[in-house]
């Protein structure tokens, strides 16, 4: 079912297992990088894993070649009702349509704020890239530190209600 539209960019709320099969196989260099480094387990896995524990979740395709784009939710955190744990795991045709997607995010990361009081999760050092976008979109980013498996450099991120009423 395509829930939002944004010129070339199409989100879908269900995420089929050729999506997820197929993102597996294009992820982004950074992306699949980060969760070796992190977690040591295949990134297929990961990504079942993280859809199955997503309240809000969806995926987004490039709308005339049905194209796949990325894979985005927000995990739940049992025992810890309004906290989340945000991720999106994207593709090599993910920079394509920056100007889209950060339209599209604006929405979907808005709806996350909605139903969480507080977000969290960890971002690779490494990638530039997601470090500016979760900046962009009023995520606060600690100093890198050490953390996962491998202990390689990662920013923790969060985003808090609290912060928002109370700066």
């Amino acid at each position: 079912m395509i829930v939002l539209k944004q010129q070339n960019i199409r989100i879908v709320s269900e995420v089929q297992d050729e999506v997820i099969q197929w993102i597996s196989r294009n992820m982004r260099e950074l992306d699949a990088e980060a969760i070796e480094v992190a977690t040591g387990q295949d990134v297929e896995l990961i990504l079942r894993l993280s859809l199955k524990s997503s309240p809000i979740r969806a995926w987004a395709f490039e709308k005339r070649e049905k194209m796949p784009l990325c894979v985005f939710g927000v995990c739940t955190i049992p025992g810890h009702p309004g906290e989340g744990i945000p991720w999106m795991l994207g593709s090599d045709y993910l920079h394509k349509y920056p100007v889209s997607l950060y339209r599209l995010s604006r929405l979907y990361i808005g709806q996350m704020k909605d139903k969480f009081r507080y977000l969290e999760n960890w971002v690779y050092a490494k990638d530039e890239v997601s470090v500016k976008y979760l900046e962009h979109f009023g995520f606060t980013l600690k100093v890198p530190v050490p953390w996962g498996i491998e202990g390689k450099l990662f920013h923790k991120f969060y985003w808090s209600v609290s912060e928002c009423v109370n700066p």
